[in-house]
């Protein structure tokens, strides 16, 4: 009994009398060409994997480099030999992550020399992706047309990101030829990272499609004027209902990849889809807008008035300029992508042909100010009578000359200013120095100052003279003077 306690006691002694001792101090594991990242991810890996540490031991059972890391004893089984080694390389994990990649780059020693040496020359070929923006780039600076938004798309494609596949230099949905040249080549098929989502240029979309919706809705609201043809009016209610749900529905797609960079594939294409679709439509309204306004200016000019019919005729020509670019647009809504130019020169008419409407609106009024001109009662006639006779150079006199001057050119002018004739409109102006617009503000201001004359002879006779010296309420008549007293002259009152 006392033998077996003994020999337990011992037996611990004995077992650790033949375990090795590490000197892992004193050998250094030979370089081997690995990258720092997998290097730090293989020693992670030693760290928390047993069985990694075993397949690790194994290898350096199998190389014989046992014996360089560890003292052995020659009497270790093979099960002491890994149980030591799994504890090496727990305590060693920087020397024994470098090991494992020196194992597993080193050639076995009893394998022969290879007869012959093969090289491999790397040879690189452009992207076809590359290549095709850099066609879309100089096929966008040679294109008239392309106006501001598909030069900077263009550019952001070949500068910051693959985005949609490049045949076309303008904005375009993701499909077609280029997912078919994809779908060819698994290796440059277009995946999720592929899209990038620049979330700034997107508010920015979005908040200036608002504002052109909100100015279409103002326009809208305005309601059919005079002279504004009815069916134009239910277009414009019919498309802007669809552009606002077009809207809505673009936003509600941006908010749902709000905070994300990448988009995929299908959800870039229905963003552009939308896109596409709201700028058509809002083109369309803005369209529809010019010619409403043409409509209702044109129904204000009178048919006799001197140069009615040359801007009549321009307002025609305007009217299907803009049917033709609305009728376009829904037959082919690739045209969006020169939209903006077109709508900008249609804008830049419909503001010269406002100009000439304006000036002619003017000088009518002025016309009919100057004709309709009477004296206001039978004092102010009097008073210019007197004046007229024996103070030509009075103001109230001058300025009654000069406004029955200009009323001989205005019909001139009239003509000149619809047809765009500058030298027949400056016949208003007299050849003085100045444009049209100051000459017409003159002669309004000629004009006003005739009246106030005229006015304030009223006041005179009302306070000194109607209710002293006129009750019989004489006036001014086409021949003499004339009584409108209806009290005392029932029969021939006016």
């Amino acid at each position: 009994m006392k033998s077996s306690i003994v020999l337990f006691i011992l037996a611990p002694v004995v077992f650790f009398s033949f375990m090795p001792e590490a000197r892992a101090s004193d050998f250094e594991v030979p370089p081997a060409s690995v990258n720092a990242e997998e290097l730090r991810g293989i020693r992670d890996r030693l760290a928390v994997s047993l069985f990694f540490r075993g397949e690790l031991a194994d290898k350096i059972i199998e190389a014989g480099f046992q014996d360089r890391l560890i003292k052995f004893t020659g009497r270790e089984t093979h099960s002491a030999v890994r149980l030591a080694l799994l504890d090496w390389i727990n305590k060693n994990q920087d020397e024994a992550s470098r090991l494992y990649f020196y194992l597993r780059e080193r050639r076995p020693a009893d394998a022969p020399p290879p007869e012959t040496i093969e090289y491999k020359l790397p040879s690189w070929q452009i992207n076809p992706d590359f290549l095709g923006l850099v066609q879309g780039v100089n096929k966008a600076a040679g294109d008239a047309a392309a106006g501001d938004e598909e030069l900077s798309l263009t550019a952001q494609r070949l500068f910051d990101s693959s985005q949609a596949p490049p045949e076309d230099y303008s904005p375009r949905l993701p499909e077609g030829a280029g997912g078919a040249r994809g779908a060819g080549r698994a290796a440059d098929a277009v995946g999720y990272a592929d899209y990038n989502l620049n979330t700034a240029g997107a508010d920015r979309e979005s908040r200036a499609l608002g504002g052109r919706l909100e100015k279409a809705r103002s326009s809208l609201e305005a309601g059919p004027g005079g002279g504004e043809k009815g069916g134009v009016h239910a277009s414009q209610r019919r498309i802007f209902d669809e552009t606002f749900f077009l809207y809505r529905e673009f936003v509600v797609a941006l908010a749902g990849l709000k905070g994300r960079a990448k988009i995929t594939r299908e959800e870039a294409g229905r963003l552009e889809a939308l896109r596409r679709s709201v700028r058509k439509n809002l083109g369309e309204l803005e369209a529809l807008s010019v010619m409403r306004e043409i409509n209702r200016r044109a129904g204000a000019i009178p048919g006799d008035a001197p140069g009615a019919k040359a801007l009549l005729a321009d307002a025609r020509l305007m009217e299907e300029a803009v049917k033709n670019f609305i009728s376009g647009l829904e037959k082919d809504p690739e045209k969006i992508k020169a939209a903006g130019p077109r709508l900008a020169e249609l804008g830049k008419a419909f503001e010269f042909w406002t100009l000439k409407f304006s000036a002619h609106e003017r000088l009518m009024c002025l016309k009919s100010r100057i004709a309709g001109r009477g004296f206001s009662c039978v004092f102010d006639k009097l008073v210019f009578g007197y004046l007229a006779r024996f103070h030509p150079a009075a103001d109230y006199v001058r300025l009654s000359a000069a406004l029955a001057g200009k009323a001989k050119t205005i019909d001139g002018s009239l003509e000149g200013v619809a047809a765009g004739d500058y030298e027949s409109a400056a016949l208003f102006s007299g050849g003085g120095g100045g444009t049209l617009a100051e000459k017409i503000e003159e002669a309004e201001a000629e004009a006003a100052r005739l009246e106030s004359y005229s006015r304030f002879n009223r006041l005179l006779q009302f306070v000194f003279w109607d209710a002293f010296v006129n009750p019989l309420c004489l006036e001014p008549a086409p021949r003499g003077i004339a009584a409108d007293n209806s009290f005392l002259f029932p029969g021939i009152a006016r």
